[in-house]
């Protein structure tokens, strides 16, 4: 059962159709993602603002997975992408997204991407994404690094904040390369 409170309101009556669908597309996911985060900002730069540019560096490397042959759904990927940091900065939990109708593919990639409440230290709170095998949480986690590494970002954090993205990158270049993903 889809929970309509999560869905936006879709003009021309659309929104009925959407909720009677079998599953959450990446237009639903970034709907939810901008109602969710509406409000929200970092370094002084509206949320949503990252989550676009996550969203659109996981679907270029989700792009180049599947041109390397690699199996690997392009939506799911995306959904998860705008969905990324959720859980860890809303009210909204895992069986939210689930009565929502997103799949269980998705929901384990926000699982997965969603920081350890008690991990201090962000290599750290990667442990369970490095190891976990699944392509597409580490594709999008290689996109979030990369946005938080931009000239603008490295501008308003610390020497050790960057550090910390740069040795992350690593560690996610070499779990995918372990799932067959060398993509740059």
């Amino acid at each position: 059962m889809l929970v309509p409170s999560l869905l936006p309101p879709l003009p021309c009556g659309s929104d009925q159709l959407l909720r009677d669908a079998d599953m959450m597309t990446s237009a639903d996911a970034k709907a939810l993602a901008c109602i969710q985060h509406a409000s929200q900002e970092r370094n002084g730069m509206p949320v949503i603002n990252h989550l676009q540019r996550v969203a659109a560096g996981a679907e270029w490397r989700a792009s180049q997975a599947n041109g390397l042959g690699l199996s690997v759904d392009s939506d799911e990927i995306v959904q998860a992408a705008w969905l990324h940091d959720l859980l860890e900065d809303t009210s909204l939990t895992a069986e939210d997204l689930r009565s929502a109708g997103y799949s269980e593919a998705v929901i384990a990639m926000v699982d997965l991407l969603t920081k350890p409440e008690r991990t201090d230290n962000y290599l750290d709170s990667l442990g369970a994404l490095l190891t976990s095998g699944n392509l597409g949480a580490i594709l999008v986690k290689l996109a979030e690094c990369e946005d938080n590494t931009t000239r603008e970002r490295l501008l308003n954090d610390s020497e050790a904040v960057s550090t910390q993205y740069a040795e992350a990158k690593g560690e996610l270049y070499t779990a995918a390369r372990a799932l067959g993903y060398d993509g740059v």
